[in-house]
């Protein structure tokens, strides 16, 4: 699968790395102007119609892979009658979707679903992994996609039966059907293999943690499931989402946000209530927000505070 990426392979390191400044990623900041040039590029190279587009492309060119409808009915037919998976559906009200690979369509979709994302079984259903995409955080999706990358070379070099008790972890923002934002844990399980050994069918689980979690570092793990306990195989964090304030803005932001005045402000820093002034001039500039409101709702959102 790692060697059937042509879209992926043609875009060099840079390339990735414009993609995520582009969707607000830390090199944001950096671009000095150029960022729409920069996009025409990419989209005229790649035949893409929007950078958002091109992420959605490039997860589907990742974890595409062919699977006949005999092995696929009968997966899915023996998973649903697995007693592992009524754990699923009765455990925190865990979202459970299962995903082919071959089409990108949903074949089933659990009603906990709704409680996640606001959106019911059947639109899902309907708009398949695209639908998923276009709810998803494009700079999170993309990030799924490098990492997506880098655990299926680990995952080609499984035995089949480490391959079919493996599991591929990270949390992403997923946009509720009330226009807000959630952090969603996923926890993807490969059903089934193709003729070829590689993933035809995908259970994905997921929680909401956002209550939990507003750091935007996404967290990864992949491992294997033995007998006795969950062998971990790569972890770790990305960076964080674009964030463009240093650490005295970012605590002149918090204090803002917990309702402190600017002299109030200067005091609790030991500065200046002008020197204070300044910073906040600079942090709306540097942001793009218009008033202090949309600050703090941007800097809650992106977990800069």
């Amino acid at each position: 699968m790692v060697d059937e990426l042509p879209l992926f392979s043609s875009l060099t390191e840079k390339e990735i790395q414009a993609m995520e400044a582009l969707l607000g990623g830390p090199q944001k900041y950096a671009m000095n102007g150029h960022a729409k040039e920069v996009e025409e590029s990419l989209l005229k190279k790649t035949g893409a119609k929007s950078i958002k587009d091109l992420v959605s492309l490039l997860h589907r060119e990742v974890i595409r892979a062919n699977i006949s409808d005999t092995i696929k009915k009968k997966s899915v037919d023996h998973i649903l009658k697995d007693p592992r998976f009524e754990r699923f559906q009765v455990f925190a009200e865990q979202g459970v979707r299962i995903l082919d690979n071959s089409t990108h369509q949903y074949l089933y979709v659990n009603e906990a679903t709704t409680t996640l994302i606001g959106y019911t079984p059947q639109e899902l259903l309907k708009g398949g992994l695209t639908f998923g995409h276009r709810k998803t955080h494009p700079w999170d999706l993309l990030q799924v996609v490098l990492l997506s990358r880098k655990v299926l070379k680990l995952w080609n070099n499984l035995p089949e039966e480490d391959k079919l008790n493996a599991r591929f972890s990270y949390d992403i923002r997923i946009k509720h059907k009330d226009g807000k934002y959630r952090r969603i844990l996923q926890h993807a399980y490969t059903l089934s293999l193709n003729e070829h050994g590689k993933p035809g069918l995908l259970m994905m689980v997921s929680n909401d943690i956002s209550a939990h979690k507003t750091s935007t570092k996404i967290q990864y793990v992949f491992g294997v499931h033995r007998p006795t306990h969950f062998e971990i195989l790569w972890n770790g964090e990305t960076s964080p989402h674009g964030n463009p304030l240093t650490e005295r803005e970012t605590q002149v932001i918090y204090l803002i946000a917990q309702g402190q005045t600017e002299i109030e402000i200067a005091e609790s820093l030991q500065i200046s209530a002008h020197t204070v002034k300044s910073h906040k001039k600079n942090i709306l500039s540097k942001t793009n927000c218009r008033n202090t409101a949309e600050l703090i709702r941007v800097a809650m959102m992106e977990g800069w505070i």
